[in-house]
């Protein structure tokens, strides 16, 4: 027996094994053309998920913020387009993006220096920020947020080398 829910919809797979996303669902996911998408197999289900290449690299970056946070001494969170990925804060870590970060996520195109006041956990994280896009093959793929609760953040220094780390890491993968 098929049980649909509302957010179903059935599609054929065509001779060579393909099968279109509806427009509605990539409009939803935010799902570009080209975009890679991750399939697997889940208890017998075919699972399709968007793929983000920057978990692969999560060492690497939880290192780099580890060393961004001694030697700067501010606070960072870096995010995919749908989660947080790391942060010095471990609590923040896996935590999906909530309306004010997703939208950030998504209209970030340029450097940014801001003041914040979001909660996240529930935790208030509240400050003035550093806030870069990361690009990959010329699509965002999330953020950095170099954040400071106690003043403004005067230099992009270290921010931007974190930038220039990632994206070459990635674009290289």
């Amino acid at each position: 027996m098929i049980i649909l829910t509302q957010n179903s919809n059935i599609r054929r797979i065509d001779e060579l094994g393909r099968i279109v996303i509806p427009k509605d669902i990539r409009k939803k996911l935010h799902i570009k053309d080209n975009e890679p998408l991750e399939i697997y197999i889940d208890n017998g289900d075919i699972r399709i998920r968007k793929y983000s290449s920057l978990p692969d690299i999560i060492e690497y970056i939880r290192n780099l913020i580890d060393i961004g946070n001694r030697i700067a001494g501010y606070s960072y969170i870096i995010t995919d387009r749908e989660k947080i990925i790391a942060s010095t804060n471990k609590e923040f870590e896996t935590i999906p993006l909530e309306k004010p970060l997703e939208d950030l996520v998504l209209s970030c195109h340029e450097d940014r220096n801001i003041a914040i006041d979001y909660r996240i956990a529930n935790i208030p994280v509240k400050g003035y920020a550093n806030i870069v896009p990361i690009i990959v093959d010329n699509d965002r793929s999330g953020l950095i947020i170099e954040y400071n609760t106690s003043g403004e953040i005067r230099n992009q220094e270290v921010i931007k080398i974190f930038k220039n780390l990632i994206e070459t890491s990635l674009n290289n993968y």
